[in-house]
């Protein structure tokens, strides 16, 4: 049977006839005062990629002698200037932000560190961990490690993620799989106490790709999904993050 396969493409593409000049006139006249464009700024900002973005701003101020961001600031206000300030960022700049937001609230947003590290390459959390460093004066890591609101399973999982231990390849094996998945089930239907760490090592080490056959291989030789057995293994902070590193399949 063929298996599923993890091709996790980006949802926003560059477009094909792109001249930043132009956006960046269009740009200017929609927030000429007393204009305000809103519909024009929000379809220019959001169909580019943040590489066409980039451009963008460098033309805007080629030829307006202005900031983007600060005519943004100037004619928005409310959530809508937030997120087109967003828009202007490095991602990995926003994400690092947004992660030290989830890890400084009273109790820790667990959920959001997992919905932006569990579903990432090695080289995309990698490129996470440099901005929060630079933005904030210290790993991603001790944050993490030091937060008492989080379990230490999960403290664990997180640091094998940000280790990048995951393997990348895009090579697969059924035999492999297969013995991964008797290992899950026997672990699971004998309640061995060792079943969350089994679980750990396998969602942070193996690619997203052969993890896809894991979880195939999981349901031939168990009749349910491999979330019924995340769910038996994991709970809280760690089962949730285990979820979402499933949601990659």
């Amino acid at each position: 049977m063929p298996y599923p396969r993890h091709h996790k493409e980006p949802t926003l593409r560059p477009i094909l006839e792109f001249n930043p000049l132009i956006d960046a006139r269009k740009l200017k006249a929609a927030l000429t005062a007393g204009c305000h464009d809103e519909s024009t700024v929000i379809n220019i900002l959001t169909t580019r990629s943040y590489s066409q973005r980039e451009e963008i701003i460098i033309a805007y101020h080629d030829t307006t002698g202005h900031q983007l961001s600060q005519d943004l600031s100037s004619a928005f206000s409310s959530k809508c200037l937030k997120v087109l300030l967003a828009l202007l960022e490095p991602p990995d700049e926003f994400l690092a932000k947004e992660l030290d937001k989830a890890l400084n609230r009273l109790g820790t947003d667990s959920e959001v560190v997992s919905e932006i590290l569990c579903t990432r390459s090695n080289a995309k959390i990698s490129g996470i961990q440099l901005a929060y460093l630079k933005l904030h004066g210290k790993t991603l890591l001790s944050v993490i490690s030091s937060e008492f609101n989080l379990s230490l399973d999960y403290k664990e999982l997180m640091s094998m993620l940000l280790q990048g231990l995951r393997h990348e390849s895009k090579e697969t094996n059924q035999e492999k799989a297969k013995k991964r998945a008797a290992s899950v089930h026997n672990a699971v239907e004998e309640g061995w106490s060792t079943s969350t760490k089994i679980f750990l090592r396998l969602l942070t080490h193996e690619s997203f790709d052969q993890l896809c056959m894991v979880f195939d291989e999981y349901r031939l030789v168990s009749g349910l999904a491999m979330e019924e057995a995340v769910k038996s293994a994991c709970s809280g902070d760690v089962g949730h993050a285990a979820l979402a590193i499933g949601m990659n399949c």
